[in-house]
């Protein structure tokens, strides 16, 4: 299967995991012993449906993230990615709060220093991180990302 028939996939296990809630139970064991691990289907479009699948992980996040973040690869445009980790108008998003570390590790995974644009929300993303777990800021991921932003 090609990058797209990948990315379809993995928006398809979004829309699973979206309507019946079943991160622990399908898909995270999908994901763990049937989705294949080899640099060469880490694809950009993949990755993008991942980071999808990731801003609906709810309560999940973390454990998601751990999964998921081996699975990625640096992405050209990440498009509203970033601000949802910043959401907090529902209970399902704010990841940067929540989730400071884990949301890090995606970023740094996600973004590299080729990427054209900088993420929508980028900076904002970054100081939360900061505010809610301050030992953070002295990771070399967090310094990287904050130097694509400045």
């Amino acid at each position: 299967v090609d990058d797209l028939g990948r990315s379809e996939a993995v928006n398809a296990l979004s829309n699973i995991m979206q309507q019946r809630k079943n991160w622990q139970t399908f898909v995270k064991p999908f994901l763990t012993h049937a989705w294949p691990k080899q640099l060469a289907y880490k694809g950009e479009m993949a990755s993008r449906a991942f980071a999808r699948l990731l801003a609906e992980s709810g309560d999940d996040f973390a454990d998601a993230a751990k999964v998921i973040a081996p699975l990625l690869r640096p992405v050209s445009h990440l498009d509203m990615f970033a601000h949802y980790m910043t959401k907090d108008d529902d209970e399902k998003h704010d990841f940067a709060r929540r989730f400071p570390e884990a949301t890090l590790s995606v970023l740094a995974t996600l973004v590299d220093e080729n990427r054209p644009t900088i993420p929508y929300g980028l900076p904002t993303v970054l100081d939360l991180i900061a505010e809610s777990d301050p030992t953070l800021k002295r990771k070399a991921a967090w310094r990287r990302l904050r130097d694509l932003t400045l």
